[in-house]
């Protein structure tokens, strides 16, 4: 009933909690608590909100409720928030699910993290992106597109599937010959393209340090 999500931004860690609450025919309005750790990480807070878990609400074990715990590293902060969840995670009510989504795990204490069922989500594949995700939204929309252009958006969303949806419904309305120009701006507002510039110059795709050794002696 407690189950840890991981993985970048964007990766669809949100889109699964979703499916789960509805999966589990949770009354959104009533039985469903949405907890942004960001701005909810004091002890206190933490204290109520095991209280909350830990009681019967007005429809008994009958109805499911989700917490949904939303940039749960952030959490990182309060060493005490997390030990006051501790014996409510080994112990929730048959009818009770938490629900955490991180960005960054290793940020949590290894004694919280470890009363989660954890799952890894990956930043897709290139054949997941273009197979999985591009095509079905291209032909569903019957967005006017060149083959070329769906390259570059798998490419300049680096496996993130919601940037990549989010650059194919910006360049969907414009004709084809101006897609690509957009997709190139909008990667260059967004920084390192000199760094990028840079590796291309060496036919190197690295994530790393740049090598600027190899640099040098290339020049």
């Amino acid at each position: 009933n407690a189950i840890l999500f991981t993985g970048n931004s964007g990766c669809g860690k949100d889109t699964i909690t979703n499916l789960i609450i509805n999966a589990l025919n949770v009354n959104k309005e009533v039985n469903l608590c949405y907890i942004d750790c960001g701005v909810t990480k004091d002890i206190e807070s933490f204290r109520a909100i095991v209280n909350s878990i830990t009681s019967y609400g007005f429809g008994g074990m009958q109805e499911n409720v989700v917490y949904v715990f939303d940039e749960v590293h952030k959490l990182s902060a309060s060493k005490n928030a997390q030990e006051s969840m501790l014996y409510v995670l080994e112990h929730l009510p048959s009818n009770k699910y938490i629900i955490a989504n991180t960005t960054n795990p290793e940020n949590l204490l290894a004694i919280f993290r470890s009363r989660f069922v954890e799952y890894h989500l990956k930043p897709l594949n290139t054949d997941e992106m273009f197979n999985g995700l591009l095509l079905p939204n291209i032909k569903k929309h019957d967005i006017k597109i060149k083959k070329s252009t769906v390259n570059l958006i798998i490419e300049a969303s680096n496996g993130n599937n919601r940037k990549a949806l989010s650059i194919l419904s910006a360049v969907a309305i414009l004709p084809p010959e101006e897609q690509e120009k957009l997709i190139v701006s909008e990667v260059q507002k967004e920084g390192g393209s000199i760094k990028d510039a840079l590796n291309n110059i060496l036919g190197l795709n690295t994530k790393s340090e740049f090598p600027f050794v190899e640099f040098c002696k290339a020049l």
